[in-house]
C-alpha cells in the first residue's frame, strides 16, 4: 500500500504489545532545504521515529507518512523524497502501509505515524528510574549541532574530516535499533528516552516522568569526533552543542546493572531534575531554554 492510501488493516502479533509514536517535520524549524536533499528529509522523517520506537525497547513495524506540499514543490521533488522514505524502510524493516499528500500549505511537511511491537509488558517507559541506578548514553553527542553549524557558516581547512562527520550525522541520523536490541535481550533499562532535542533537556523528561534526580558527570560524556575544535569554532560555551542541542538520537535510558552497550555518565538519586558536573566538581549552568523548543520562533 502506497503513500496516497489512506485506511490500512494491520494485525499485531499474538503475545507482543504495540507500541505507536507519531513525528512532523515542518520545513524551516525541522530542515532546511538550503542544507538537505529531498531524500534526506525524507530518510530523516522516517528514521527519527524508528528512534522512538528503539526508546520503548520496540521494533518497528509499520509507518504512515503524510505529506503537506507547498505550491513549489512538484513531483519530481516528492518522488525523491519518498524514495529516502523508503531507503529507511528498508534499512530498519518496517512497512510502509499508507497516506495522504495535501497542497496549499506555505511550508513543506512530511508527518511519521509508526508503529511497532514488543514483547507483551517489556516496553520502557520514561518512568521507572530507580535511586541507584547508572545514568547511560549510546555512541556520541554534539555532531548534530556541529554540522548544522558547520552547514550554516562553513568550515575551515582544518576540520574539514571531522565536518563532514558532522554534517553527515545531522542529514541522517542512525536510529539506535541495534543497541535497543541488545539492551532488551539483557533486561537491564529501568527507563529510557532518545536524545532529540538535547541531553540535558531529555534527561529531565526522564527524571520527571521517574520521580527522581539525575546527576551526570560532563567529562564522561562521549563527544563527536573533534568535538572540542568545534564547539570552540561555532558555540559560545563549549558545553552547548552536546548538552542542548539536539538531532543526535542516541538513547539514554537509567540501568541497574552494567549494559551491553551504552557509556555510563551519571546517577539515580534522590531528588528531582537534572545536575551536570564539570571536570572540577561544579555544577554546569544551563541556559535557561536548555533544549530545542518546538513552540518558538526557529528565527
Amino acid at each position: 500500500m502506497g503513500v496516497g492510501d489512506d485506511a490500512a488493516v494491520l494485525r499485531p502479533t499474538l503475545g507482543r504489545d504495540v507500541v505507536v509514536t507519531c513525528d512532523t517535520l515542518i520545513e524551516g524549524r525541522h530542515f532546511d532545504l538550503r542544507y538537505m536533499s529531498a531524500v534526506d528529509v525524507g530518510y530523516r522523517a522516517m528514521v527519527v521515529n524508528v528512534s522512538d520506537v528503539a526508546a520503548m525497547g520496540g521494533e518497528p513495524v509499520w509507518a504512515v507518512v503524510a505529506l503537506e506540499l507547498r505550491d513549489a514543490i512538484d513531483e519530481a521533488f516528492v518522488e525523491t523524497m519518498y524514495d529516502g522514505v523508503l531507503e529507511a524502510s528498508r534499512a530498519y524493516g518496517f512497512a510502509v502501509v499508507g497516506g495522504n499528500v495535501v497542497g496549499g500549505v506555505t511550508r513543506l511537511g512530511i508527518a511519521v505515524t509508526m508503529g511497532g511491537e514488543v514483547d507483551a509488558g517489556k516496553a520502557w517507559r520514561r518512568a521507572g528510574a530507580k535511586v541507584g541506578d547508572g545514568v547511560y548514553v549510546t555512541g556520541v553527542l554534539g555532531g548534530a549541532a556541529l554540522g548544522l553549524r558547520a552547514l550554516r557558516v562553513g568550515s575551515d581547512g582544518g576540520e574539514a574530516d571531522s565536518a563532514a562527520t558532522w554534517i553527515a550525522r545531522y542529514r541522517r541520523p542512525t536510529a539506535r535499533l541495534v543497541e535497543a536490541r541488545a539492551l532488551a535481550r539483557a533486561g537491564c533499562v529501568t527507563a529510557c528516552i532518545d536524545v532529540s532535542d538535547g541531553l540535558a533537556q531529555d534527561l529531565g523528561h526522564l527524571a520527571d516522568a521517574s520521580g527522581v534526580g539525575l546527576v551526570v558527570q560532563a567529562r564522561d560524556i562521549p563527544l563527536a569526533p573533534g568535538y572540542d575544535k568545534g564547539a570552540e569554532r561555532f558555540f559560545d560555551d563549549p558545553w552547548t552543542a552536546a548538552l542542548s542541542s539536539g538531532d543526535d538520537y542516541e538513547l539514554a535510558f537509567t540501568s541497574r546493572a552494567v549494559p551491553p552497550v551504552g557509556t555510563r555518565i551519571g546517577d539515580v538519586v534522590a531528588g528531582s531534575g537534572v545536575s551536570m558536573i564539570d571536570r572540577y566538581a561544579a555544577p554546569i549552568r544551563l541556559p535557561h531554554r536548555a533544549g530545542f523548543d518546538h513552540g518558538s520562533d526557529p528565527r
